[in-house]
């Protein structure tokens, strides 16, 4: 749904359970929205709730019932038939990945070219999005080096009109050669001078691409009450003067 009903309904506490709609309305990105601008998308994400719990979040249960249960009720699949509320593909193992952590990296599965960027965890990541449940500055860093990204267009694929790049989770990420003492397995990274250099140089890369993208003047940032307690990102709207017709 876009921005002003989603806003809207992170406003409503009318909920017999007494909870915010922010537990399952989260802004929603895919490609386009991290190689260009974020495209004011939301989601109703019930994840693996049974209907009668989902059924307690009013107006998003509504919308889902009123949008999507006639596309599912005849869908071939049992599981989407009958669960109908819930998303076709739920991502257990990328969601259980991801619990305890404030954000991950993501990268476009397919771009013309080859960056990695951090979100909360609280934003919901499109299909088109691989995800790598890391939120250290220094696995950026190591993702987004000249080595990596060497790497990921010699093991990838190249697909669409502009024959781009496509990232292959298996053949790049998983046979990538990290450096020594580097447990992609643990939660936090060795303590050497060598991991810190990569995560500072990794942090201003990223602070100096958002100035790139969303230059200092050209817009304002926009968030609600209730987006800020629900963790979400600031929203960015150009200032008239700098807005494209």
């Amino acid at each position: 749904m876009d921005t002003p009903t989603a806003l809207a309904w992170l406003k409503d506490t009318g909920n017999p359970n007494g909870r915010p709609n922010s537990d399952v309305v989260r802004p929603i990105y895919n490609g386009s929205d991290i190689t260009r601008r974020w495209a004011g998308n939301w989601v109703v994400d019930f994840a693996g709730m049974e209907q009668e719990e989902a059924a307690d979040y009013l107006k998003p249960f509504a919308y889902v019932e009123e949008k999507l249960r006639p596309l599912r009720i005849n869908n071939n699949r049992a599981a989407r038939a009958e669960k109908w509320w819930q998303h076709g593909e739920k991502r257990p193992g990328m969601r259980s990945a991801l619990t305890g952590l404030t954000h991950y990296i993501a990268t476009p599965e397919t771009a013309k070219h080859c960056f990695f960027v951090k979100f909360p965890v609280q934003v919901a990541p499109e299909h088109s999005l691989i995800v790598f449940p890391r939120e250290d500055d220094a696995t950026l860093g190591i993702l987004s080096s000249r080595m990596h990204c060497i790497w990921a267009l010699a093991k990838g694929e190249r697909m669409g009109l502009g024959n781009d790049p496509r990232y292959n989770a298996s053949l790049t990420f998983e046979a990538f050669a990290f450096p020594l003492d580097f447990n992609l397995k643990a939660k936090t990274i060795p303590e050497n001078i060598y991991f810190k250099n990569i995560a500072e140089a990794a942090a201003d890369l990223a602070a100096w691409r958002e100035k790139w993208i969303n230059p200092e003047g050209w817009l304002d940032w926009e968030q609600t009450e209730e987006e800020r307690v629900a963790g979400f990102p600031s929203r960015l709207a150009p200032k008239s003067e700098y807005a494209a017709d």
